[in-house]
């Protein structure tokens, strides 16, 4: 029996070894936002400091940062600089800096429950924010720790993380705009018998208590500004008629996944489009955050 008790006691120790090791932790990892980026050799954006460019997707290693530019480790290039407007870190190392810390399921003003504790020093792989708890990941699922007791990198900026079985404004919005798919176009059309696209923003923005302007370029001066790498379901969308303009003369809602959903053209009506085609990004002008 005290073999058995022995040996339950070294199996949940090395459990909590490998759970928050102390030696070694996880980098700063990082991914390239936007397509055709440039990768220089110093932090500074001229046409002589460019290394070569990378596209959307690129995974890299964040280890600082210098004014507008991150200092960045992409696969076998060292210490090279990518704008920080083109990168999210998803994921990084904690510093547990007070000891006997508790882990939660979820959030404790959620409802959450204590699931497992870590003591002072030891690193915790952190992916993401929510109000003051810090996102981790605990036995490869999605746990919770409160941000004044873990200390991340001071450069880091992380996404804010969606809590199990929730759902955003946002994504409530677009749920609701998703109906209309196939509804005719109909210029200066605000119901749906027929739809213009700022007339279905604003129908369907509407609904949920928002007051938008009536047309495109005027809903472009509605909420605050943001920027491509940054959207969310629910923003408006912005673009001009001719390629690099910056006339807008069509608007649409970003739904997630590089796609967004908008009363297109008489002959489609309300269909979703892909933002990150080519048509689409050399028209792209500007986007809105009116949730």
């Amino acid at each position: 029996m005290k073999y058995f008790k022995y040996t339950l006691y070294i199996g949940i120790l090395m459990l909590c070894v490998l759970a928050f090791p102390k030696a070694a932790h996880a980098a700063t990892q990082g991914m390239v936002t936007a397509n055709r980026v440039n990768v220089r050799s110093y932090a500074e954006a001229n046409d002589y400091n460019r290394l070569f460019q990378v596209d959307r997707g690129q995974l890299l290693e964040v280890v600082g940062t210098d004014g507008d530019f991150f200092r960045v480790n992409i696969e076998e290039n060292k210490n090279v600089y990518v704008a920080r407007d083109f990168v999210q870190i998803f994921e990084t190392y904690g510093t547990v800096i007070f000891g006997n810390t508790n882990i939660y399921d979820m959030p404790r003003h959620k409802g959450g429950q204590v699931i497992s504790r870590v003591n002072d020093d030891n690193i915790v792989t952190v992916t993401s924010v929510f109000e003051n708890w810090f996102g981790i990941s605990y036995m490869g699922e999605l746990a919770f720790v409160e941000r004044a007791v873990v200390r991340v990198p001071y450069f880091v900026e992380l996404e804010t993380v969606r809590l199990p079985g929730s759902v955003t404004l946002g994504e409530e919005i677009v749920e609701f705009a998703k109906q209309y798919i196939g509804t005719r176009y109909v210029f200066g059309g605000t119901t749906p018998s027929g739809f213009d696209c700022s007339g279905f923003m604003m129908y369907v923005l509407s609904n949920f208590g928002i007051s938008v302007n009536r047309v495109s370029r005027d809903q472009a001066r509605n909420g605050v500004q943001v920027n491509r790498s940054d959207l969310e379901a629910g923003d408006l969308v912005f673009f001009a008629a001719s390629v690099g303009g910056s006339r807008i003369t069509h608007v649409g809602m970003y739904i997630g996944g590089g796609r967004f959903i908008h009363s297109s053209t008489f002959n489609t009506g309300v269909r979703i489009s892909d933002i990150n085609s080519n048509y689409h990004t050399r028209r792209f002008v500007t986007a809105r955050r009116v949730v």
